[in-house]
C-alpha cells in the first residue's frame, strides 16, 4: 500500500479515536471573534485576546472544500488544544449550510514515529430539511494532517446525522486541504 494512503488512514483513525476519547469539548459557545476581520483593528494581533479572553496563538487557514467549495477556518492553538475554533463554508451543501460561521474545538495530536501532527476539531451544524439528516442537526468532525514542519493540512470532515454523535458511521466525508498561516495584523 502506498505510504502516504497509509499515513492518510492512519491519521483518520487516530483522529476518531481522539473524537470518541474526549468528548468533554464539544460544545463551545463563543463568537467568532478571533477573525481578524471582525473586531476593530486596535486589537487585532496574533494573539486571541479578543473578546474571548482566550490566549494562545490564532491561526487562520483557507481550505480548498471538496474540490468545488471553499472554507475558512480560523482558530485559536494553546499547546496542544483548541479552545476556540470557527468555520465557515463558502457555498456549503445539504450537510453544511453555506455562508454560516460554526463553532467549535479540538485538539492538536503529535504522532513522532510518522513524523506528523493531526488536528481534529468538532462542530455543529443546524439542520438543513432538505438534506440528508432531514430534521436532525448534524455534528462535524474536521481531521486534517500534516508533516511535523509542514503547514500544508490534507483530510477531510466527517458528517454524522444527530447532535453529540461522533462515534457512529458518517453519512458522508468532505475533502478539504489548505495551509496553515497564523492570523495576520490589519
Amino acid at each position: 500500500m502506498n505510504r502516504k494512503i497509509l499515513i492518510a488512514m492512519l491519521s483518520v483513525l487516530i483522529a476518531l479515536f481522539a473524537c470518541h476519547k474526549d468528548n468533554n469539548n464539544v460544545d463551545v459557545q463563543g463568537d467568532d471573534s478571533a477573525a481578524t476581520d471582525d473586531d476593530s483593528a486596535a486589537d487585532d494581533d496574533t494573539n486571541a485576546d479578543d473578546d474571548t479572553g482566550i490566549p494562545g496563538q490564532v491561526y487562520d487557514m483557507k481550505l480548498a472544500f471538496e474540490f468545488k467549495d471553499e472554507a475558512r477556518l480560523i482558530f485559536t492553538q494553546q499547546n496542544m488544544d483548541i479552545p476556540n475554533a470557527s468555520i465557515n463554508v463558502k457555498k456549503g451543501n445539504d450537510l453544511i449550510p453555506g455562508g454560516v460561521t460554526l463553532m467549535g474545538a479540538g485538539k492538536e495530536i503529535q504522532v513522532p514515529e510518522g513524523d506528523m501532527r493531526i488536528l481534529t476539531i468538532k462542530f455543529a451544524a443546524p439542520s438543513t430539511p432538505s438534506g440528508r439528516c432531514g430534521n436532525q442537526p448534524v455534528s462535524l468532525v474536521a481531521a486534517l494532517t500534516a508533516t511535523a514542519n509542514n503547514d500544508l493540512f490534507i483530510g477531510g470532515i466527517s458528517a454524522r446525522c444527530g447532535a453529540d454523535n461522533w462515534t457512529s458511521r458518517p453519512v458522508q466525508i468532505l475533502r478539504v486541504n489548505g495551509k496553515l498561516t497564523p492570523a495576520k495584523k490589519q
